[in-house]
């Protein structure tokens, strides 16, 4: 199964950091592949903000503002409420606002770990159970409202010069979403919400943060207003590898 999977997506093999396919126990273990610290190349300019994941970028742009603060983000002709993705306005509120956006299509045969894009502080952690919908966006239908339906893992950064989400959105056959911190974190027995924000936790650029298990995936990225400015080069259509520039500090 592992041998068809690589040939099916012609999965360049001189990446792993395991070469040897029998080090990977399970089809997932394979899946969630580690790569050569050598294989993605990030920058060292703390002024720069560099992709979480490998990906295609399926939608970007600036936040639209609504009535009573309202924060809306537009994907393929449709609107999700900032605050129903976050569940919460709090960090919407202290923040004042948050200014654009940039939505990454993980296929299933992409590297599916995600990083840090800028040096940071993890301020808060929300995890979010829900349906698997496909976000494949030829395939995700405009009737379902798959970002607010699905399960996904919220994560509330602060850098130096603004906050930033990181929204890790689950699809159709993921087998779950995995970070750092799942193990200090009790999911209830009803599978409702949890949220971990008993401490600030520092990580590098570039540190790895999670990973999604088996199947296509989407990360949303969320950046202050008025303190980043996306790389003018980026648009949709356009395929992305963990470090590429996604966005710069506001001079």
């Amino acid at each position: 199964m592992i041998l068809f999977f690589i040939k099916l997506y012609k999965i360049d093999l001189r990446d792993l950091k395991y070469k040897n396919l029998s080090h990977y126990k399970t089809f997932n273990d394979f899946f969630a592949r580690k790569l050569n610290d050598d294989a993605r190349k990030i920058g060292k300019n703390d002024l720069h903000l560099s992709s979480p994941s490998d990906g295609t970028i399926s939608a970007l742009g600036t936040i639209l503002q609504r009535s009573n603060h309202c924060q809306m983000i537009c994907v393929k002709k449709k609107l999700y409420d900032l605050k129903l993705l976050i569940l919460q306005d709090k960090y919407l509120k202290e923040s004042c606002s948050y200014g654009s956006f940039i939505t990454i299509y993980l296929s299933p045969g992409e590297y599916h770990r995600v990083h840090t894009i800028s040096k940071c502080l993890l301020k808060k952690l929300i995890y979010v159970p829900g349906e698997l919908f496909s976000v494949n966006p030829k395939r995700s239908s405009e009737i379902f409202d798959v970002f607010i339906k699905n399960e996904r893992m919220i994560f509330f950064f602060e850098t130096d010069f603004g906050k930033v989400l990181l929204i890790l959105v689950g699809s159709i056959l993921v087998g779950g979403i995995e970070t750092r911190w799942n193990g200090e974190l009790q999911k209830s027995e009803n599978n409702s919400v949890w949220t971990f924000e008993n401490q600030s936790i520092f990580l590098k650029k570039g540190e790895e943060i999670g990973y999604f298990k088996l199947g296509g995936s989407t990360v949303i990225c969320i950046f202050e207003k008025n303190k980043f400015v996306l790389n003018q080069y980026l648009k949709e259509g356009l395929k992305l590898k963990m470090g590429d520039l996604l966005a710069y500090v506001k001079k």
